[in-house]
């Protein structure tokens, strides 16, 4: 559950679960993250952590989209989505990233994602090592 849910970096969070997890870069401007020209205000833990970057990689896994208490919305390009019986799986590009979302499968597919930012995992660009 801990090498699941709290990776020590890049590789171990790409390597454990399936479908991975999402990484995607993003630029920093004081305590604000950009995903696809929506901004997140960064509470002010996660604001400390990243001070003074210009761009990290965020790290989401693909069943935390759209799973509620979402404090945060972006649209998102949709390549294809797949039905999978008691769920959904879709593709999609953020900050010009590739994604996979599993979703439930009554939910719709319209490019909105949503996150609980409480669920996301901050990654340095440079290392590979969370933050």
């Amino acid at each position: 559950d801990e090498i699941y849910n709290n990776p020590a970096n890049v590789f171990t969070g790409g390597f454990i679960g399936s479908p991975p997890m999402n990484f995607i870069k993003c630029p920093i401007d004081k305590n604000i993250l950009n995903i696809n020209g929506s901004t997140l205000v960064l509470n002010e833990n996660q604001a400390e952590k990243l001070e003074g970057r210009k761009e990290i990689i965020l790290g989401v896994r693909p069943e935390h989209f759209n799973s509620g208490n979402a404090d945060f919305e972006f649209r998102g390009q949709v390549s294809l989505s797949e039905m999978l019986g008691n769920s959904k799986t879709a593709y999609f590009t953020a900050n010009d990233t590739p994604c996979c979302a599993l979703l439930s499968a009554d939910a719709e597919i319209n490019g909105t994602f949503s996150l609980n930012s409480n669920s996301i995992l901050f990654f340095d660009l440079e290392t590979g090592i969370r933050i």
